[in-house]
């Protein structure tokens, strides 16, 4: 269940505002403020999108030229995505229209994997998962490397 509240997040988050914000900035870079000289507001500045992604495919920091700036990078980050699921999560609970419309969501999903699931293909191709599970759970185990030296 945790997980699918998970993806849930993670589906609204796209829907309300990051595939929205990512293509207005791919499209028109962001104007620097104002009060600041165009001189001094440096390119990537002006490409940053308003909505980071929440998912990231590069996470290694030794695949940066600074790996432990990456690290410690890459720790800030890991708390920002959780005060932002933690923060998500409170809306979800007390703002009403959100919860609504999140009932409605969960409701439509429902309906949705009703009709997939029920289409003969899908049965079809569930039932050849199930047997692919049941094969892999009755795998042999592998043998136990004796390390340990006499």
């Amino acid at each position: 269940m945790k997980k699918r509240y998970y993806t849930i997040l993670a589906v609204l988050a796209v829907m309300t505002g990051y595939g929205f914000a990512y293509a207005q900035s791919q499209t028109a870079a962001q104007k620097p403020a104002a009060s600041a000289p165009p001189a001094t507001v440096e390119k990537a500045e002006q490409d940053k999108p308003v909505y980071a992604s929440l998912f990231r495919s590069k996470i290694d920091p030794n695949t940066y030229a600074n790996p432990e700036k990456a690290a410690k990078l890459f720790k800030e980050r890991e708390a920002m995505v959780e005060k932002i699921h933690l923060e998500r999560t409170r809306i979800l609970e007390e703002d009403p229209s959100a919860k609504a419309l999140r009932e409605e969501i969960l409701l439509l999903n429902r309906r949705l994997a009703s009709i997939i699931e029920s289409k003969k293909d899908m049965i079809l191709l569930n039932s050849q998962l199930v047997d692919i599970d049941y094969a892999i759970d009755h795998l042999a185990p592998a043998p136990q490397k004796n390390d340990s030296k006499k």
